[in-house]
């Protein structure tokens, strides 16, 4: 009756019928267990963005905050003025606050983590620029957690203050006591 229905093709040569850029590569993936940190290397030039993921993360400790620093071979950077990083936090309470340095060892990327088992956090991170970039490595996120029954927002920038090759990551928490469970997964993206 002039009506075609396609459910569904396969092709012959058994490739993916999607075209086109932008695919996602699984660089590596992390289960972190009663860590203060957790660090991800092997970002290499095949990339000019990488996007960091954290999922499901707790904390043990009140008013905690959660921070990344970025790594050549020579280690993680964490000179004590060698970030620039600038973010606003919102509340589901309307608490509004904002978090920026010109000078700082690390970029925050969530302030005020609360410790109990419903209130965890999530973020996504985007690396820009890292390993054989012309200009700073920047980074630009999106993060979420919870203050007590308080859902909080944190949308931010930053910067490490010199070109860098960059091949790693590093994600710590203000406090020593640190991160009781969670995940990290790092993805270098394709522009083509």
């Amino acid at each position: 009756a002039n009506t075609v229905v396609q459910t569904g093709y396969s092709l012959v040569d058994g490739g993916s019928p999607v075209a086109g850029g932008g695919a996602w590569t699984l660089i590596g993936s992390q289960a972190i267990t009663n860590s203060t940190s957790v660090t991800q290397t092997g970002l290499t030039s095949t990339y000019d963005t990488y996007a960091i993921l954290l999922s499901d993360l707790l904390f043990d400790t009140n008013n905690d905050a959660m921070d990344i620093r970025l790594g050549d071979s020579g280690g993680i950077d964490s000179g004590g003025t060698d970030y620039q990083h600038c973010s606003t936090n919102i509340g589901s309470d309307d608490s509004t606050d904002v978090v920026f340095s010109d000078g700082d060892s690390k970029m925050r990327l969530l302030n005020n983590i609360q410790d109990t088992t419903a209130a965890g956090v999530a973020a996504i991170i985007y690396l820009h620029a890292p390993t054989d970039g012309v200009t700073w490595p920047h980074i630009t996120f999106q993060a979420t957690g919870n203050y007590g029954d308080k859902v909080r927002s944190s949308s931010g920038a930053g910067a490490r203050k010199a070109v860098i090759a960059v091949d790693r990551v590093n994600i710590i928490c203000y406090y020593d006591n640190g991160i009781i469970s969670g995940r990290m997964s790092v993805y270098g993206i394709k522009h083509t």
